[in-house]
């Protein structure tokens, strides 16, 4: 354990400050938890790769209904493994001391499920089925909170919300920052 420290060197932990929202002391212990969940590997080399499956296993996701997402948004390869870079690219944006503009910016493309840039009614259906879980609301009450969201957000009215739009209304919701928070 005490090697975790060790193994990162001040070169790459000033690094990783001046990139991050993270003190020096909150990168060490995220590459403590990084490197706890594959020892074996990671003690010979911190710069292995490791399967995303180990990630999603994390207390901190194991319930959270976007770790699909999350895990695919900052995953810097198509292979279904993490850097501790990526797991490092992930850690600020959850933290409760990473600006709210930023959460917002990560958040629309959390929800953006297609990255087609566009919060569409589709990806707002499967935003509340993810939250509600598919089977506790019908079509009817599913339109519904798309049509008021809509009606609220979409200021150009095309039918779909830019980032910009997205931004504008959530950062008007004072709990948004608070509670769009992972503890790693």
């Amino acid at each position: 354990m005490g090697n975790s420290k060790s193994q990162l060197t001040k070169s790459e932990l000033q690094y990783y400050k001046e990139l991050t929202y993270l003190t020096e002391s909150e990168i060490q212990y995220a590459f403590k938890r990084f490197k706890n969940l594959q020892p074996r590997i990671l003690n010979k080399d911190k710069n292995a790769r490791i399967p995303v499956d180990l990630i999603k296993r994390m207390p901190e996701f194991q319930n959270n209904p976007f770790k699909e997402r999350i895990c695919e948004l900052f995953s810097s390869t198509n292979d279904d493994t993490w850097s501790f870079e990526d797991f490092l690219d992930m850690a600020p944006v959850f933290n409760t001391d990473s600006p709210a503009d930023k959460k917002a910016e990560y958040a629309f493309s959390i929800y953006d499920g297609d990255g087609d840039g566009y919060l569409s009614r589709g990806d707002l259906k499967d935003l509340i089925n993810l939250l509600t879980g598919s089977d506790n609301l019908d079509e009817q009450d599913i339109d519904d909170v798309i049509d008021k969201v809509m009606d609220e957000a979409d200021i150009d009215k095309d039918g779909m919300l830019s980032p910009g739009e997205f931004k504008h209304v959530i950062m008007k919701c004072p709990d948004f920052a608070r509670s769009f928070t992972i503890r790693i």
